[in-house]
């Protein structure tokens, strides 16, 4: 039991409860007008369907499509954010440096593939795979 212990010997303080989320299947996406016998996928998620159109300039839509929306979308603020602060160290000063080389179109355009030069020559030079 001393292994459960804290370092000045007191036992631990308790811990909260573990919050457990809902998950699962999405039952308020199902179209209960419809028989699981007659059309399963209208019974199953009609509801959803009906409410989440196929945007124009997707070819498909479904629940990961919005989670990887959600999850570009979360990122590209972390970056933008980071690199609006201007840090000078760190993994931060990475980011920022790296985005805003990605984002200064007019030195890319400017500089073309020279950057890149050293590479191709030595790629241009190799003799086989």
């Amino acid at each position: 039991m001393t292994a459960c212990a804290s370092a000045n010997g007191k036992p631990p303080a308790p811990q909260p409860k573990a919050a457990i989320g809902t998950f699962g299947v999405d039952l308020d996406g199902r179209d209960l007008s419809v028989k699981p016998g007659d059309d399963f996928v209208a019974y199953s998620g009609g509801t959803w369907t009906k409410a989440n159109a196929i945007p124009t300039d997707r070819s498909r839509w479904g629940a990961f499509d919005q989670l990887r929306d959600k999850a570009e979308t979360n990122a590209r603020d972390v970056v933008q954010t980071t690199a609006a602060a201007h840090p000078t160290s760190g993994p931060g000063q990475k980011i920022a440096d790296f985005y805003n080389s990605f984002i200064d179109t007019a030195t890319i355009e400017k500089l073309g593939l020279a950057p890149a030069a050293p590479d191709l020559k030595e790629i241009a030079g190799l003799q086989d795979a």
